[in-house]
């Protein structure tokens, strides 16, 4: 990771810092996946929030195509992915903790539309 002024960060993240991004994501009212938009549970978050749109058009995205090109890594995938365990752990986290917020906004949901 950088700085804002550009300079590369010294430390390398450990467990206590995993420890703490958990914490703050539970302290979350929606996290929302958005590398996957058409699921009913995106849909039913975005609906309880009132940002639900019928409009499923995609915007273009300024940096498509970048990151394509894996011969430039100044690692190998290998040293790439041991230096983010813990990153990849946080993810793994968070996909469980959206899983479980997706029943409980579908169930949300459903009683609201009975009402």
């Amino acid at each position: 990771g950088t700085t804002k002024h550009g300079e590369r960060l010294s430390i390398l993240p450990q467990r206590e810092h995993l420890e703490i991004a958990k914490e703050t994501l539970l302290q979350l009212d929606y996290m929302l996946d958005v590398t996957t938009t058409s699921s009913s549970c995106h849909d039913d978050i975005l609906y309880l929030m009132g940002l639900a749109s019928g409009d499923s058009e995609k915007l273009p995205h300024e940096m498509k195509g970048w990151g394509k090109d894996s011969n430039n890594l100044a690692l190998s995938r290998k040293e790439y992915e041991e230096l983010n365990l813990l990153d990849i752990e946080l993810y793994e986290y968070a996909q469980r903790v959206m899983r479980v917020d997706c029943e409980f906004f579908s169930l949300v949901r459903g009683e609201q539309m009975k009402e």
